[in-house]
Formats: structure tokens, sequence, C-alpha cells
């Protein structure tokens, strides 16, 4: 139903529909308006989630923020009260920016509707410390990999997403021991100097990464002899490559 306010002017609450735009026409009884005009239905904005979760509190990490209802061309996403940069509208249900700089704790992300109101979702990111690399047991490994090792340091988290990289490119899973203690599989690499650097959601670069030696696989094809006391003290000639 509808309320008259005046000759000129009533008042109607708006049914469920689809989005996109209808035409409003008035009616009096049997007599219907001569006049008509457009109302759009537009989707409320909701944020569903943001991937990776959580990030450096320095900002600049690259997150993924899905949902619906988000407003395409001249798109808004923000964290807590800091607006988010370089914001590329994938959809009106994704949408790519990076984090601002950002107190250490978590905050809500927040992305405008395009009915040109933000969401009140509460999806959180949480800002933390970046990750620091202090040393690497051992400190070189063979250029077949298939060895562990132990990375120590600071401000490592226990998440699905934690990365060990090695050079720009290459990354395996970290595995995590504590917020100390991170353990990577060193994968097949060729032999120089590469970099190591831990990233804890699998996005962010660290700035000041270690170095790790890959020296060149040794086989060895003989030993000789090949038994001994089991009290040890023989002195074995073994033959390989290198």
């Amino acid at each position: 139903g509808a309320l008259q306010v005046s000759d000129g002017e009533v008042m109607c609450r708006v049914p469920t529909g689809r989005e996109g735009v209808v035409l409003v026409t008035v009616s009096a009884g049997a007599e219907m308006s001569i006049g008509e005009v457009a109302f759009e239905y537009r989707s409320s904005v909701v944020v569903l989630g943001v991937v990776p979760s959580h990030g450096n509190a320095a900002g600049g990490t690259r997150v993924q923020v899905v949902g619906r209802g988000f407003q395409l061309g001249g798109g808004m996403c923000r964290i807590g009260e800091q607006n988010c940069t370089m914001v590329s509208v994938q959809s009106s249900s994704m949408l790519m920016c990076l984090t601002p700089l950002h107190v250490k704790g978590e905050a809500a992300v927040e992305v405008l509707g395009s009915s040109g109101v933000f969401s009140s979702s509460s999806i959180m990111f949480a800002f933390m410390d970046a990750p620091e690399v202090r040393g690497l047991v051992p400190s070189s490994g063979p250029e077949r990999g298939q060895i562990g090792i132990t990375v120590t340091g600071k401000n490592f988290v226990e998440s699905p997403l934690l990365r060990c990289r090695f050079g720009r490119n290459m990354e395996v899973n970290g595995i995590f021991q504590t917020a100390e203690e991170v353990i990577c599989q060193l994968p097949r690499l060729t032999v120089g100097e590469w970099s190591i650097s831990i990233s804890n959601n699998g996005v962010d670069e660290m700035e000041v990464p270690a170095r790790i030696s890959v020296v060149a696989d040794v086989d060895v094809s003989s030993i000789f002899p090949r038994k001994g006391k089991t009290s040890g003290g023989t002195v074995c000639s073994v033959a390989g490559m290198h």
C-alpha cells in the first residue's frame, strides 16, 4: 500500500526485487497514473573474505577481497580507517588492492558498494610485525636438495600460507616450529649463492633475506676396505666425484 502525503506526493515501501531498473506507476482504484519513473535495485554490499588475512604492519600486502555488490569503476576498499591503495575491481564480487600502513592488530575490511555505501561485514585483517631471518643451519646444501634447512629468526607465524622462498621464483611450504624457527626443505637448485626468505602469508617479500650456498653433489663410488672392527679406528679410502 501507499500513504498519500499530499495531492502531489505519496510514500510507499519498496518490495523485494532483483538487481536492475524497474518502472514505477501509481494507481488510485482503477485509475492508473499516466507518467512513470525509474527505480533501480542495487545489491547490498557484503565482504565475505580476504586472502591473505594477515600481513605486515608496514602495509603493501596485495590482498584479494571477495563478496558481492562491489562498485564497478572507481571502487574503494578500506581497512579500519585507512584506505587501501592500487584498488582494482575485477567484478562486482572481487577486487585486488594493497593494504595501508597500520598499527599492529586486527581491523575490519570494508568495500564501497554500488549503492555508494560501505559494507559493514566485519571481516578482519591482522597487521603483524614482518618476519626476520637471523641464521641458517646448515648454511649450505647440495644442488639435489632434499635436506631440511632450519631457519632461525623472529616473528614467524603458524599459517597454511607460510612459505620459504629461494631466489625470486622458487617456493616451498614452510614447516612452522616456533615464532623463532621454521624448517625449509631445500629444493633442487643450481650451484651458487641463493637468497632465502620467509613469507608468513605467501605474498609479502622480506626486505633483508639470508644467503645459502648450494654446492655440487658428491657422488661416492667406492670405499676400501669395506669392512672394519666395531670398535672403530679403521682407516678407509673413499673415492668419488664432486
